[in-house]
């Protein structure tokens, strides 16, 4: 059997102390700023159940009809109802994969939003109707 000598024993303590963590050095709150700390997994557990209570979100589509195109300037305007929007919220507005194309060559883009409501603007009057996805974050 193999005994460690003093300066073995010295050297395990300080490859132990790089590879392990000491318990003082995990923290169970959200404010410890030191270095060298780690997170206790109770307190990953409580950050994710705060962040669930707290964003939401809801899907949808709509679709921009040919006739809804009114001109603005020298470009057109459509306005949708589309529930849960209100004028602060934080909306995704993307072309569906079939209108990516038209949606892309015409320019358009969501332009406003108000309280159940999305108005989107294009450059190039749509000549075929283009069905959007909408995403709001809450």
């Amino acid at each position: 059997m193999a005994y460690l000598d003093l300066s073995g024993l010295q050297h395990l303590g300080q490859r132990l102390s790089t590879v392990f963590l000491r318990k003082d050095q995990v923290v169970n709150n959200v404010t410890t700023t030191a270095s060298g700390s780690v997170l206790d997994a109770r307190q990953g557990k409580a950050l994710q159940d705060a962040v669930n209570g707290k964003i939401g979100m809801s899907t949808g589509t709509a679709t921009l009809t040919t006739s809804g195109w009114t001109a603005s300037g020298s470009n057109y305007v459509q306005t949708v109802s589309f529930s849960g929007v209100t004028s602060s919220s934080t909306v995704i507005v993307v072309a569906a994969p079939a209108s990516h194309t038209a949606y892309a060559n015409n320019m358009v883009y969501c332009s406003a939003q108000s309280s159940g409501k999305l108005t989107f603007t294009a450059t190039v009057k749509p000549t075929a109707a283009l069905t959007v996805n909408v995403m709001i974050l809450k």
